[in-house]
């Protein structure tokens, strides 16, 4: 038998690597091995089976949390799919192959610790020394991802599905990671999100994201103290900023109220939303973001507007932002 990958009748003749079996082979690490029996001078066929040694990456352990599917023109060597280990343990992903998307088989002994993440490019030489260090391969269909999105899918060993999801260009996904600079970037990665949810996800703060690593950051202080003193909350503060600007816009004839703030796109630990009311006292989370722009320095530029449009019967409409704990 051989556990190099060659063929142990060869091996055998050339008085090489092959080894007679005499008792039970020790698995220590993750290997293929390969058998043949010689007798009365005949080789039988060749017997082959993969050994996954600790514990298989699955869809309870490893997740997606960041994708760079359409990066800016002249950049698209940067494409990449990064992949976390959301367990307390070091995770195998040896035999593990994307079955859509793009096409990768991770090598053998391909192990990712506890927090640990590791990359998948279209081209290596597009990123930083200190981002190689995270690269396990590169895409092999020359395509890499498409611009438009579509569906990935990764399979362990055995073929039982670790994930399987679509990503989409348009509204309701983010849509700055198309062609503008974010990556597109998984909100609670340790929350197991459902992957298919436009919701889940966010753009990047920064421009080609950061692989290998997380811009994601955690508020301290107190959220309900003003320590500047400028009428807003330091929690508020923290996720929205500091200007709120309301506003009108119109819609197919008519008029809608709206209300524009710069969100902290890396305040993961925080959901806001904008609720509206007509008397002060009922409120609804019925207002929709009407546009969002990336201003390149970590936030986006919302503009939410009222569902309902400004008119006789409604005299009057207010609009709040909430900020709660993820």
């Amino acid at each position: 038998f051989t556990t190099d990958g060659s063929d142990p009748r060869e091996a055998w003749t050339d008085n090489a690597l092959g080894t007679a079996y005499t008792a039970p082979i020790d698995l220590n690490q993750s290997l293929t091995v390969k058998a043949r029996t010689l007798e009365a001078g005949e080789w039988s066929a060749l017997n082959e089976v993969s050994f996954l040694v600790g514990i298989p990456a699955s869809f309870s352990n490893l997740i997606v949390s960041e994708l760079n599917y359409h990066p800016p023109t002249v950049e698209e060597g940067r494409e990449f799919i990064e992949l976390l280990n959301i367990s307390n343990g070091t995770i195998d992903l040896g035999g593990a192959t994307f079955s859509a998307g793009i096409a990768f088989t991770f090598p053998q002994n391909t192990t990712l610790p506890a927090g640990g993440r590791l990359l998948v490019v279209r081209d290596a030489a597009a990123f930083t020394a200190a981002e190689q260090t995270q690269i396990v391969g590169v895409f092999e269909n020359e395509s890499g991802l498409s611009n438009s999105g579509e569906r990935i899918a990764l399979v362990d060993l055995s073929g039982l599905t670790i994930f399987d999801f679509s990503y989409a260009d348009d509204s309701p996904w983010p849509t700055s990671p198309d062609g503008d600079g974010p990556s597109l970037t998984l909100i609670d990665p340790s929350g197991s999100p459902n992957l298919s949810d436009p919701s889940a996800w966010r753009p990047s703060s920064f421009s080609f994201g950061t692989p290998g690593g997380s811009d994601s950051t955690i508020f301290s202080g107190d959220p309900l103290a003003d320590d500047n003193g400028n009428g807003i909350s330091n929690l508020v503060e923290y996720v929205a900023g500091t200007e709120f600007t309301p506003g009108f816009i119109s819609s197919g004839g008519q008029s809608f109220f709206t209300l524009t703030f710069n969100q902290n796109l890396s305040a993961d630990d925080f959901i806001v939303s904008v609720e509206s009311s007509v008397d002060l006292v009922t409120w609804t989370t019925d207002p929709v973001v009407d546009s969002s722009i990336n201003d390149g320095s970590g936030s986006a530029i919302l503009t939410w507007r009222t569902l309902n449009p400004v008119d006789v019967s409604v005299p009057r409409q207010f609009l709040r932002v909430r900020v709660t704990a993820r």
